[in-house]
């Protein structure tokens, strides 16, 4: 029976064993920069501030529409209709149709369409000065762990030859035994800050998977050159002081907008108004 029932169970086992290994991934610097880069939830949120911003633009370049107002009036005491009518009879309505469209002074429509390209470029700038923040911040936390796990590998190997030579009744001074043991305290506090800065890295990537990364020696010697390359990319570009300079300029730009919108702006149209079967027709005009 005990048989039967670990040969059922062993592929259950095995396969529980396999998922939870295939769902770690071994990450290096540029894997891991380059999943902060598609999966970060600052940057995600930053996305949808631009796409919105290309929303304004098209709404900027829309022009207003034509309004059409009807007013009808009916003539409710029948006493007052005229003879041989009924009370549906035009000669007892009176029908106002209007037509007209708002008309924007000269410059209002370009100055806004200008204004939200400003605020467009804005979004934009901010996105770079957010994704170098991130993928700085996600370069560091990578390094950490790995000299963490680097030491933490160096001082477990170095209490498990400890604890060799203990069981094969090597004789250890009280020091050496004292050490042992404050080793092990540090190890044990290595491995939870290990842990915290794995689950901190986690949530830079934006994954819920858990996660390793890539001991190797050339990784670590790789990760200095693409730590380079960020730092100078992002002080050729600097993304913050190109955002500050935008945000000068749309600045500029909302004031120029506001000034051009405290100007009236004119309404114009025809409109068509029968009344008692008599027909006139006129302009409109309001400002």
């Amino acid at each position: 029976m005990r048989r039967i029932t670990i040969y059922f169970l062993c592929p259950i086992l095995s396969s529980y064993i396999f998922s939870n290994l295939s769902a770690q991934s071994r990450y290096t610097l540029p894997q891991t920069l380059q999943t902060a880069k598609t999966s970060n939830l600052a940057l995600k949120a930053q996305k949808r501030s631009i796409q919105v911003g290309e929303a304004d633009v098209l709404s900027s370049k829309l022009r207003p529409n034509p309004i059409l107002n009807n007013q009808s009036l009916q003539l409710m005491q029948p006493a007052y209709f005229p003879a041989n009518s009924n009370w549906n009879d035009g000669r007892n309505r009176q029908v106002w149709w209007q037509l007209t469209k708002p008309f924007l002074l000269p410059g209002v429509r370009d100055t806004r369409i200008d204004y939200a390209n400003s605020n467009l470029r804005l979004h934009e700038h901010y996105y770079e000065e957010v994704e170098q923040e991130v993928l700085l911040q996600a370069a560091n936390k990578w390094l950490d762990v790995w000299l963490t796990t680097i030491r933490t590998s160096v001082l477990k190997q170095g209490i498990d030859s400890a604890d060799l030579k203990k069981s094969l009744n090597v004789q250890q001074d009280p020091a050496t035994e004292i050490a042992i043991i404050q080793s092990k305290l540090q190890l044990n506090k290595m491995k939870t800050s290990l842990e915290n800065d794995l689950t901190e890295l986690q949530l830079m990537l934006g994954i819920k998977e858990k996660i390793e990364i890539d001991t190797a020696l050339t990784s670590f010697r790789n990760s200095f050159y693409v730590m380079n390359s960020i730092l100078a990319d992002s002080l050729s570009k600097r993304p913050d002081l190109l955002y500050y300079q935008r945000a000068v300029e749309s600045s500029a730009l909302n004031i120029k907008l506001q000034k051009s919108l405290a100007l009236p702006v004119p309404e114009l149209g025809v409109i068509n108004n029968p009344q008692n079967t008599i027909r006139y027709m006129g302009i409109f005009g309001t400002l």
